[in-house]
């Protein structure tokens, strides 16, 4: 929702197209972002396998923070992307409802 307000004349333009458009690149941002760390742990499995010592399980220890660190970040772009689409449709419900409202007033 890109708001454009003018203080000098009142108006605020509410632009619904471009909050969509911004959860949908949270989403696919968000996607990009997993399958590049899933290529990632794919081609460092390999190596990892030849691995041994304390090293090695070291480095298994800041793995699994990594993954759930990224997990993490696509957990809060998904709730985000989903709370601006939220946002849309209420600030959508209390456009209508005072559209509704003014049409209502008899003169």
């Amino acid at each position: 929702m890109s708001f454009n307000s003018h203080l000098n004349d009142g108006v605020i333009h509410v632009e619904y197209n471009s909050v969509h458009m911004a959860a949908e690149d949270m989403r696919m941002q968000t996607k990009a972002i997993q399958n590049t760390v899933a290529a990632l742990n794919s081609e460092l499995d390999v190596l990892r396998a030849a691995w041994q010592g304390i090293d090695a399980a070291t480095y298994d220890e800041k793995q699994a923070a990594w993954n759930a660190a990224s997990g993490g970040l696509a957990e809060i772009l998904t709730k985000h992307g989903a709370l601006l689409e939220q946002i849309v449709e209420i600030y959508r419900r209390h456009e209508n409802k005072a559209a509704s409202d003014w049409g209502s007033i008899r003169v």
